[in-house]
């Protein structure tokens, strides 16, 4: 950011609580924020910094629309709840399956909402490490909070109506970057209309599933056969994955992969393998239903 905007957002961050401490929200709870923006307005604060005041308690509930949210008030919004967060976790107070009382569940859905609404190139691991830093926390947590977040991205793509079996392929696949999940979710839920990917992509796991290595270039070498020289090419090219699904057909229907030769049997699997890790950078197509 430039440093007029850090400035506002600093500024906000300072003042984003002071109304709490009003006798009008010690009355009226409901006015948090509410009362802050008109304090800050009256108090001659910048614009940005007065709409912060109020925006950085957003979203307060499920659904909330927070497309008009400035992106002061959510940068401000991203450190509060992700510092709630993680303070929590590191002085042990977790949410169990009954109970939520610091709203954490809320606090995480809302920073997977604000990234993913307004496209915002933040990376998750980054913020927690930063957080943890702040608190000289233990640096182990963040695994366990990257897992919380995780769960709540989950809801989020349900509440973004994706089927369940592409939130379970496209969350099987480990991804720190909110935005770049959701995006691979509308990717497999267009793949899934086209069968014969789906079923090529899942043919390639389940031969590939048990082979560990990838291509080396003495096995490179072994992928003489026109079919096995096509899926090579495409892979070098670093082609789109639907390029792979008439190649993919043709080699199998043309070789077999489990050839008497050791060597040419691990060539022909570690050229699978080497396919299926692609197509493991978007998703698990195995969990695909069709």
């Amino acid at each position: 950011l430039p440093a007029a905007q850090k400035k506002l957002a600093s500024r906000a961050a300072w003042l984003a609580k002071a109304d709490l401490n009003s006798k009008m929200v010690y009355e009226f709870p409901e006015l948090q924020g509410v009362m802050g923006r008109y304090y800050a307005a009256a108090a001659g604060e910048a614009p940005e910094v007065a709409a912060a005041v109020l925006e950085h308690w957003k979203p307060r509930y499920a659904g909330e629309d927070v497309r008009k949210v400035g992106l002061i008030s959510a940068l401000v919004a991203l450190a509060d709840k992700t510092d709630s967060i993680v303070s929590c976790f590191s002085a042990g107070l977790l949410p169990t399956s009954s109970a939520d009382p610091y709203a954490l569940r809320r606090a995480a859905q809302g920073v997977v909402t604000l990234i993913q609404t307004l496209k915002l190139d933040i990376a998750l691991p980054a913020l927690i490490a930063q957080a943890l830093d702040l608190l000289r926390a233990k640096k182990d947590l963040q695994k366990d909070i990257l897992k919380f977040f995780q769960l709540r991205l989950k809801n989020v793509l349900q509440e973004m109506r994706y089927s369940y079996d592409v939130v379970e392929a496209v969350l099987a696949v480990q991804s720190d970057d909110i935005f770049q999940t959701i995006s691979k979710a509308a990717l497999v839920a267009e793949q899934k209309k086209d069968r014969k990917f789906v079923e090529a992509a899942v043919r390639v796991n389940n031969i590939a599933a048990k082979q560990t290595a990838g291509l080396s270039a003495a096995q490179e070498n072994l992928l003489q056969k026109p079919e096995a020289k096509t899926l090579l090419d495409l892979l070098r090219k670093k082609a789109a994955a639907q390029e792979f699904v008439a190649p993919i057909e043709k080699f199998f229907a043309k070789i077999l992969v489990m050839d008497k030769d050791e060597k040419q049997k691990n060539a022909y699997l570690s050229l699978l393998k080497e396919i299926d890790s692609l197509f493991k950078q978007t998703a698990d197509y195995s969990k695909i239903v069709l």
